[in-house]
Parts: structure tokens; C-alpha cells; sequence
């Protein structure tokens, strides 16, 4: 049995590790050989990523390879997904990547963020941005968050403080159009009007807050099953 057990943990040992070097050729594949992100926010208050600190997550590249389990980071300033290299760098990607995802477990609930680009009838953004998919089908739930660098100087002084600033926007998206929306119920219900009677009745039978992200979320994942 004890040596059953030792040839069970050196196979699950191999996998893993033969697991691992594939991931790390695909990202070194990936890099075009090492592409290191070398911006700098000095003197600046705040950050730029979504989160400070680097999240689990995965990586869609534009001919469909995946990277799994690897660090991400999300510049929402620039509007690009670095990686985590083998040394601790943060890496560009040469490769196109068209989805990435996070595990955010940073709050009181882990959450996993999925983000897009592809979209092409956004307004004020192009093929390239990248959106978080809120919900997703016959029309998807987006939220775009833009963060813009500020400078501030008080009042009879001289020094100027530098911050981010974050705008968020959402939007609802089918193949054909997309319209901005507030969260706010009747901003939800005119972007989905051609199911408006069937939606008002699952808003009230299931007292949803349209001003409530998850409640918005949960409008249109069944509006998607109309």
C-alpha cells in the first residue's frame, strides 16, 4: 500500500510539473521572448490596476490558446493584461489576447472577472478595449471602468498632487447595437424593450433593485432565456 501511495504522489508530481513547464513555454512562447512593462506611476496617489496586487486568473489568446493559472494584473489606465513572469516580471503579452479572467478574492466574496474586447459598436472605444462581462447571450451586460490620470493644486500653492481618476460605464450590447445604460430601472428596461412586459413582471416577482448591479445581472441572464 505505502508503495502505491509513493508511485501515486510521483505521477501527480510529474502531471503537475509537466503541467507547469507547458505553461511557462506557452507564456514564454507568448512573450515573443520576454516583452517586460517598464511604465511608471511615480508620485502618483493610487494605482492604476484593478488590483494592486497580482490575481490568479487565465489568459485567451487571439489563435485560442490558453494560459492557466497565471498571475494577471489589469492597467485600466492603459487598458491592457500583464502577466506574472517566471522572475517576478510584469509582462506585455506580444501575442494578441482577446479574454482574460481574475479570481478576485480581495472583498467579503471571491468573484471571478471575466474580460472581452472584440466588441465593434461601442462608442468612444475601439475593437481593442476590453469590457467585463457581466452577463453574456443573445445581448451581454458589460462594465467599463477608465481610469485617467489627475493633477490637483490647492489654492495659493504650489505643489501639484497626482491621482487617478475612475469613471464606470455600462452598457448593453447585442450583435447589432449598444446602448449605455444607467443602473437604474427604467434605463435597463428601455435597452431591453422588446421583452419590457415579460421583464417588469420578473422584476416585480422577484423584487430586483435595478439600481443593484447583481440585480441587473440577474434581469438579463433571464431576458437571455426569452
Amino acid at each position: 500500500m505505502k508503495t502505491y501511495l509513493k508511485l501515486l504522489l510521483v505521477f501527480l508530481s510529474a502531471i503537475t510539473a509537466n503541467r507547469s513547464y507547458a505553461q511557462f513555454i506557452l507564456l514564454k512562447d507568448a512573450t515573443g521572448g520576454g516583452i517586460i512593462f517598464n511604465k511608471d506611476y511615480v508620485d502618483i496617489n493610487g494605482s492604476p490596476f484593478f488590483k494592486a496586487e497580482w490575481l490568479n486568473g487565465t489568459v485567451t489568446l487571439a489563435d485560442a490558446r490558453v494560459i492557466k493559472d497565471i498571475n494577471v494584473k489589469y492597467d485600466e489606465v492603459v487598458d491592457k493584461p500583464y502577466v506574472r513572469g517566471p522572475q517576478d516580471q510584469t509582462v506585455l503579452l506580444n501575442d494578441k489576447v482577446t479574454e482574460f479572467s481574475m479570481i478576485d478574492n480581495t472583498g467579503s466574496k471571491t468573484v471571478v472577472r471575466k474580460y472581452k474586447n472584440g466588441f465593434t459598436n461601442i462608442p468612444g472605444f475601439t475593437v481593442d478595449s476590453y469590457f467585463e462581462v457581466l452577463a453574456d447571450g443573445k445581448v451581454s451586460f458589460l462594465k467599463k471602468k477608465v481610469k485617467v490620470i489627475t493633477e490637483d493644486k490647492q489654492y495659493n500653492s504650489a505643489v501639484i498632487t497626482k491621482g487617478f481618476f475612475e469613471t464606470t460605464k455600462y452598457y448593453i450590447v447585442s450583435n447589432i447595437n449598444s446602448t449605455l445604460v444607467k443602473k437604474d430601472k427604467n434605463s435597463v428596461l428601455a435597452a431591453l424593450s422588446d421583452k419590457q412586459t415579460e421583464l417588469d413582471a420578473f422584476v416585480k416577482a422577484n423584487s430586483l433593485n435595478l439600481k443593484d448591479e447583481d440585480d441587473i445581472v440577474k434581469l438579463v441572464d433571464y431576458y437571455n432565456t426569452l
